[in-house]
């Protein structure tokens, strides 16, 4: 369970953000069926808030350009 957390940003945010793999979760069939079954449990799903995940990774200042960090 303590996985959920990074492998439902990962797609949203790390992938994209970063550009550290070349894959998404949704490539790697088993990873991608444990995180569809933990979305679909009560208390998981219904709490994951993907805009906010969004947002956040791509507005924080850890991963912003020199040029927005300035601003």
């Amino acid at each position: 369970m303590r996985l959920y957390a990074t492998l439902v940003r990962f797609d949203v945010a790390y992938y994209s953000a970063f550009k550290e793999n070349r894959n998404r979760i949704v490539d790697f069939p088993n990873l991608w069926n444990y995180l569809r079954d933990l979305y679909q449990t009560p208390g998981f799903g219904d709490t994951t808030d993907f805009n906010a995940i969004k947002i956040h990774y791509h507005l924080s200042n850890h991963i912003a350009s020199d040029d927005q960090k300035s601003v």
